[in-house]
């Protein structure tokens, strides 16, 4: 009813036509992304090293890292939006994040023993591509309920795949391992499944082993809670919802927003300390980092 009224009112006072010329415009746009989306190939290559990138000339970056992109990867996508699509820029941001985040999690693990790391919700490798190089002792394993993503990290970045539904009761890794790290997950998730799949990771983390996740910080969007958390049905999947694999059920995934007391509140239920690193993850998500209470 409240539809029927709303296009009554706009068509009343004469602004109708726009906005249906809006609308087919927009369906028109979707279509030429969609269609653009199906002539690219599953792989971009890229030569970084002969590119204007500040991060690869001050990083230290390797040859043995692999800087194909996957067609379908949205952090990329999000990442070469915001820069209006001006291509260096945006692969500067994107692989320049996903380096110091690996070096980030590299300073964390350094009075650990790492011989077992799971990148859990990696994507199309933002992170995960150079973790080999950083922690050369260690077999990296990726999951993701995107199962082209994970398909392309064993083809491609030659890691070990692990996919999994999206039902946390039903998922069973392979192995527990000395690190987990999940980065931008627990940002997208409602209150249920972020619980949920807490519950999945704590139980595959080894005895002295480190957990380390992404959180939107309330405080720091300016976001008010009732009990310290904020879920909104919206998200990168659902802007980009031409591209394959993007996840398009907005209910269970969308963009949360979590305190400090509730994230500490859950990890001491779970037998686990944490301490929060603000603005760690891409300048605008704390990094939680938990371990087992002895």
């Amino acid at each position: 009813m409240y539809k029927k009224i709303k296009r009554w009112y706009q068509d009343k006072i004469g602004i109708g036509e726009n906005r249906d010329k809006l609308f087919y415009l927009e369906k028109r746009i979707k279509l030429n992304h969609a269609l653009i989306q199906l002539l690219l190939p599953e792989s971009l290559e890229f030569d970084v090293a002969n590119r204007p990138l500040p991060f690869y000339k001050n990083a230290g970056a390797t040859a043995d890292v692999c800087y194909t992109l996957h067609k379908n990867d949205l952090m990329f996508l999000g990442v070469l939006f915001s820069h209006n699509g001006v291509l260096n820029s945006a692969l500067n941001e994107y692989f320049s994040v996903g380096y110091e985040t690996a070096k980030q999690l590299q300073a964390l693990a350094e009075r650990h023993k790492i011989t077992s790391f799971l990148d859990f919700g990696a994507g199309y490798g933002r992170v995960s591509r150079f973790l080999p190089a950083l922690f050369p002792d260690a077999a990296i394993h990726v999951s993701d309920i995107k199962e082209e993503s994970v398909l392309y990290s064993q083809k491609t970045l030659k890691l070990n795949g692990e996919f999994h539904g999206t039902d946390a009761s039903k998922t069973k890794f392979s192995q527990p391992f000395d690190f987990i790290f999940a980065g931008s997950v627990f940002t997208h998730l409602p209150e249920n499944m972020c619980t949920a799949w807490l519950d999945v990771l704590c139980a595959h983390i080894n005895p002295n082993g480190l957990l380390v996740f992404s959180i939107h910080n309330p405080k720091t969007f300016g976001i008010k809670t009732t009990h310290g958390f904020h879920y909104h049905e919206d998200s990168e999947d659902a802007f980009f919802s031409w591209v394959d694999d993007s996840i398009k059920d907005t209910a269970t995934y969308g963009t949360s927003y979590t305190s400090h007391t509730l994230i500490n509140q859950w990890m001491v239920e779970r037998g686990f300390t944490c301490s929060f690193k603000p603005n760690a993850f891409g300048g605008t998500q704390d990094l939680v980092v938990a371990t087992k209470t002895n």
